[in-house]
């Protein structure tokens, strides 16, 4: 009024005006798998009607709108024609129907003979206690402890719940819920408490842990490529090691440990093996080996020809 002049100033600019965000005054919640299952299968016809707005997402006014010529069993998609003049936003809607409760309404309709302008779900639901009497039955809370009561519209909040679950691609579930905002579906209409968040998270990625390796510089000083300097000079005396006396049918001699004998291990890639002390690497031993053997082969040709000339 005060943009078309007709009044001077707005005399409620000074008031706040109240946040309606958070207020909910019949918060609902979704029926589990277990409590969805004793409702349908103990409600006798009305378990019919409750299975139809559970998959569907019709809200109550829309149910008692249904037609019999609504409801096409018969199509290559079996549906349910929601009419625009029965609906909330006014726009005609298609319904698309899961197989069983096909089957589901094929065995209501061939008990019924409906016209096809018949109301086929109003008979069911004269009046609202009816779900209240269903629910007793079925032994499902009307209200938690979290203050969430249970009530015909919570049908659509189990098909919204249950589509989530399913992971269903948000415009897909927005498309199925017949919502223009996304945040309708995801704030309002998912039952977040039966949501598989513990599922999900058990399905994280988490590294193993693993035994760590020793170090090779701690080894070998020079590194895992380094080596000890092996030297020719000074070499101890190690009776009883094998040597290489240019013979093939030599056999090498035990080797006897010293006092100070321990394991040598590898840093390399070749597998562990026993060496000998210290003081004698085996480095050491084959340099010595290959020094003493040609002196051994001579020794060896001079018995054998000594032998000879004594026949």
């Amino acid at each position: 009024m005060v943009k078309q002049d007709r009044v001077t100033f707005n005399p409620l600019r000074s008031i706040d005006p109240l946040s309606t965000g958070d207020d909910k005054r019949r918060p609902r919640r979704a029926l589990t798998d277990a409590e969805f299952s004793k409702l349908v299968n103990g409600s006798g016809d009305r378990g019919t009607a409750y299975l139809v707005a559970a998959t569907t997402g019709l809200r109550l006014g829309e149910m008692r709108e249904v037609e019999r010529a609504d409801v096409r069993l018969e199509d290559q998609e079996p549906k349910i024609v929601a009419r625009a003049k029965t609906t909330k936003n006014r726009k005609e809607a298609l319904l698309l129907l899961h197989v069983d409760v096909v089957e589901r309404l094929r065995s209501f309709f061939a008990e019924r003979e409906f016209a096809p302008t018949d109301k086929v779900f109003a008979s069911l639901f004269p009046r609202r206690h009816k779900f209240k009497r269903d629910l007793e039955a079925a032994g499902i809370l009307e209200l938690d402890l979290q203050g969430r009561v249970v009530d015909f519209h919570s049908l659509r909040h189990t098909f919204c719940t249950n589509l989530q679950r399913l992971n269903t691609p948000q415009r897909v579930l927005m498309h199925l819920m017949r919502h223009s905002d996304r945040r309708l579906s995801d704030h309002i209409y998912t039952d977040t408490t039966l949501l598989p968040a513990n599922e999900t998270v058990q399905k994280l990625f988490v590294p193993t842990k693993t035994l760590s390796q020793i170090p090779s510089q701690k080894l070998v000083p020079g590194g895992q490529h380094g080596a000890h300097a092996v030297t020719l000079q000074n070499q101890p005396n190690c009776p009883g090691m094998p040597m290489d006396t240019g013979f093939q049918h030599d056999e090498a001699l035990p080797v006897t440990p010293g006092h100070n004998a321990e394991m040598v291990r590898d840093t390399g890639f070749e597998p562990v093996t026993p060496a000998v002390s210290r003081r004698c690497s085996t480095t050491e031993l084959t340099a010595r080996g290959l020094r003493r053997s040609q002196p051994r082969r001579e020794g060896k040709l001079e018995g054998f020809f000594a032998a000879a000339n004594s026949f």
